[in-house]
């Protein structure tokens, strides 16, 4: 007490003079507390410091500073008191008035390098001690020391992360110490304690691996299951985003989390019954009606981003997240739930593409009206079909009345991430696309088949039912969809294509008892196949288009021009190096009338139609191989003659310049659009989001368009590279595939002949003897594997070829790109210069026109 006398009369100086200055005051409490021998009057020293500190920051850290490092080291760990009031000190004086920048980092600094805390924190973190004298604190049961201490590391990651993440690796207590204050049950300490720990995992996988080994996964997991998993509020977010840290970008602890089973743990924080129900069974009611706030959303996602990096990560099998609940409960949450669409889309987004597709779930729609709050059971389905649903008509069917602009690319981003996932489900797998197309063409055949037998049909009724005006933009999205589907059915499968050919789009009933109308033919005639009707409907499309723009339906033209380039680009794909298909659009469709006059018409014309309708002419022109009425050399007269080369060839080009196809990434097909047509950020306040073309598509586009401007140039009886390889491999190729198609046509005899035989063998008696056939000229079966087989090998070379050129090929493009506008600003300034009657040379102009010149006869020739 007389200690605290006197230092008040230090502070107020004697009656009648001016108080000392702060410094000299200072430096004496500093002496008192470096010298006193009684812990009391070292306690009123620290004390009289933590007042002063405040106003005098800068005066306590060069004089105080080191003293109090001392007293934190010694005193703090034996007596409660001077330790709570020596890092409280410590607090005030190392922090910032903004947060410190991140070591590392990239972006600019707010705070500048010379500020006050960031000296007193070099400082106290130029020996580890005091790093790991704030560890051990950490394990102290008194209130204020565990919390006070929490808050100083803190403040020390916040200013310098990586020398205080270097301490901790240096103390063996400090993990142990991060758990220990993890299972704190006063709230206060334990939330400062998730955010103690977020900042001391960022960016250091050593941290990361030493607190998973210590059991934090277990830790936070039951922290997280004690406040309600995603119910739980801010704590259990912390508690995720720990997770999240200490698992991404992190191999080991990915793997290190799957040994110990707890992905089997994840399920029931979104509140998934566990086990999970049979497959058999359907969807818990009580699973799909959930109520979800903005908290509640926002802990689900950081679930689903932790089942992503499960399984995307090193390591992971189908198969564990099958037995593990994750596959059922995601199937269950994007297609039989009540979820918002963020989080259906993200779990669609997270859903492997090798999963059980097939497997019935029971799903629920609102009732119009009811904002919510009643919903009706639909009947069972699989999730293959659920998925194609989404795609075409929306979530819940599109019954949802109008809806903002968020909303809107909320919705269209769960369609865009449906039709992806049911590409990645049936790339790769032959079997399964030669199924759902055969089962749709029986089907158009002979009876209506069930859509669960045969999910396609979902796909082909949408898209060979022919577009009528006036055309919204709901109809326009679901047709793009569909052909986005039909396309990852038939790409790069000659099998596929040859199916698909046989579907008869007349046969196919959008209802179980009426059949689509067949326009255009007669009874004696034969029904049109998909591929020539898909020829039709840009016809009609084309037509309709051009009458909504005589009658000033403006809103209109964009939707008919989305048909047209859906329709396109399924005729694109389907005949690429589909000599059979191009015979019939050719000749059955007619498409060759369908699509010069948009090439030819020089106004009024979307720039993506005519380029895409310039692309399809091209692939019909490369692949014309089958005889027929119209061949190689009519292509060739109507490309050169009435459209004319350059014409041709500057459509496909201007493909690549136009901003609805520049725009586009491999995350998100999705665009934003403003009223006038402009492209504005997707945060815009009139920003529409629309959907143009599929990432794959452009891919496909940018791999071939070049080759086939080079192609339309060529000879047309000369075997051309269409595909980016030399003549004498396409000529291989193409001697195998016709050897195949010639020795299953002698298979297919012989069967028949064996067929017959056999029945007259059955019919006679005794049986007579029946030689076989000779089986010297047929081909066995293994042989034809073996040149499938060369074939396979042939495709994946070639896709490495098409590669590799594509990269030369875009080299030479950006050259001759940076040439042309080089000569263009050399042209300009010389007329700037002659405008200011400065001398020119006249036959550097002419040596230039004669370069430019026979650059254009080199290239063409070359091409």
């Amino acid at each position: 007490m007389n200690y605290l006398n006197q230092i008040n009369n230090a502070l107020l100086g004697p009656a009648g003079k001016p108080p000392p200055p702060a410094i000299e005051t200072i430096q004496k409490i500093t002496d008192r507390l470096t010298q006193s021998a009684l812990l009391s009057d070292r306690r009123a020293a620290v004390l009289s410091l933590k007042g002063l500190s405040r106003d005098w920051k800068q005066a306590v850290g060069e004089h105080s500073l080191l003293a109090l490092i001392s007293v934190l080291q010694v005193d703090a760990k034996e007596d409660s008191d001077i330790g709570k009031a020596t890092l409280e000190t410590l607090v005030i004086l190392c922090e910032c008035s903004e947060p410190a920048e991140a070591e590392g980092s990239k972006s600019k600094s707010k705070i500048p390098k010379d500020d006050i805390g960031l000296k007193h924190t070099d400082i106290i973190l130029q020996q580890p001690e005091a790093t790991h004298t704030l560890l051990y604190l950490l394990t102290q049961t008194n209130f204020y020391v565990r919390f006070t201490s929490v808050q100083l590391l803190s403040v020390l990651l916040l200013n310098r992360p990586q020398k205080v993440q270097q301490h901790f690796l240096s103390d063996p207590g400090g993990p142990s110490s991060i758990l220990t204050i993890l299972d704190e049950r006063r709230e206060i300490i334990r939330n400062e304690a998730l955010l103690l720990t977020q900042a001391l995992i960022d960016s250091n996988v050593d941290i990361q691996k030493a607190l998973a080994f210590e059991s934090i996964f277990e830790k936070l997991l039951s922290i997280i299951s004690q406040e309600g998993g995603i119910e739980g509020g801010v704590v259990a977010q912390d508690c995720l985003i720990i997770i999240d840290g200490l698992l991404r970008f992190n191999g080991s602890n990915q793997s290190y989390f799957r040994e110990l089973t707890l992905p089997s743990a994840l399920p029931p924080l979104l509140l998934y019954p566990s086990p999970s129900p049979h497959p058999d069974h359907p969807t818990p009611q009580e699973f799909s009606l959930q109520f979800w706030d903005t908290q509640k959303v926002s802990n689900a996602s950081i679930v689903l981003n932790i089942i992503n990096i499960l399984s995307k990560g090193k390591g992971a099998s189908q198969r564990a997240l099958e037995q593990s609940g994750i596959t059922r409960c995601l199937i269950d949450l994007s297609l039989a739930s009540n979820a918002p669409t963020v989080l259906k889309t993200e779990a669609l987004q997270t859903l492997s593409p090798a999963a059980n597709f097939f497997q019935l779930l029971t799903s629920y729609i609102p009732v119009p009206d009811t904002n919510g709050e009643e919903w009706d059971r639909l009947p069972e389905e699989t999730a293959l079909s659920a998925i194609i649903g989404i795609a075409l008509d929306g979530e819940y069917g599109g019954i949802v009345g109008p809806i903002s602009p968020p909303k809107e690319a909320e919705a269209l981003e769960l369609r865009v991430a449906a039709a992806s996932l049911f590409e990645k489900h049936v790339y790769g797998n032959i079997e399964l696309r030669l199924s759902l197309l055969g089962g749709a063409a029986v089907g158009s055949r002979e009876s209506p088949p069930n859509e669960e037998v045969s999910p396609s049909l979902r796909i082909l009724r949408v898209l060979a039912e022919p577009p009528t005006p006036p055309l919204s933009p709901s109809a326009a999205q679901s047709t793009l969809f569909a052909s986005i589907l039909f396309s990852s059915l038939i790409r790069s499968s000659e099998r596929c294509k040859s199916v698909g050919q046989s579907i008869i789009p007349s046969q196919l009933s959008p209802t179980d008892s009426a059949p689509l109308p067949s326009e255009g033919n007669d009874d004696d005639d034969p029904p049109q196949s998909l591929l020539a009707t898909l020829v039709g409907s840009v016809a009609l499309a084309l037509r309709s288009r051009s009458q909504a723009r005589e009658l000033g339906a403006a809103s209109e033209l964009g939707e008919w021009d989305r048909v047209i380039i859906a329709y396109l680009s399924v005729l694109c794909l389907w005949c690429w190096d589909n000599p059979q298909g191009v015979k019939e659009v050719l000749v059955e469709g007619g498409a060759l009338g369908v699509v010069v006059e948009p090439i030819a018409q020089s106004s009024e014309v979307d720039i993506l139609v005519q380029g895409l309708s310039a692309f399809f002419l091209g692939v019909c022109y490369e692949f014309n191989r089958e005889a027929g009425e119209i061949d190689r050399s009519t292509l060739h007269t109507i490309i050169h003659s009435r459209i004319g080369l350059d014409n041709f060839t500057s459509r496909i080009a201007r493909v690549r310049d136009d901003v609805r196809f520049k725009a586009l990434s491999v995350d998100t097909p999705i665009v934003f659009f403003d009223a006038d047509g402009y492209e504005v950020p997707a945060d815009s306040p009139d920003a529409r989001p629309t959907v143009w073309l599929d990432w794959t598509f452009v891919e496909f586009w940018r791999s071939n368009s070049y080759s086939i401007q080079k192609s339309v140039a060529a000879d047309p009886d000369a075997i051309t590279g269409g595909r980016g390889l030399d003549p004498e491999t396409e000529a291989h190729i193409a001697s195998l595939k016709a050897l195949i198609r010639s020795q299953a046509q002698e298979l297919e005899t012989a069967y028949a002949q064996i067929a017959e035989l056999s029945e007259q063998q059955a019919q006679a008696q005794p049986p007579p003897p029946v030689e076989s056939p000779p089986t010297t000229e047929l081909a066995p079966a293994p042989q034809i594997g073996q040149l499938t087989e060369r074939i396979d090998a042939l495709e994946v070379e070639l896709a490495g070829e098409r590669m590799k050129r594509n990269q030369v090929e875009k080299e030479q493009e950006d050259l001759l790109v940076l040439l042309d506008e080089l000569n263009s600003k050399r042209r300009r300034d010389k007329g700037r210069m002659r405008e200011q009657g400065l001398e020119v040379s006249e036959g550097e102009d002419e040596v230039e026109d004669d370069g430019e010149n026979g650059e254009d006869e080199g290239s063409d020739s070359q091409a």
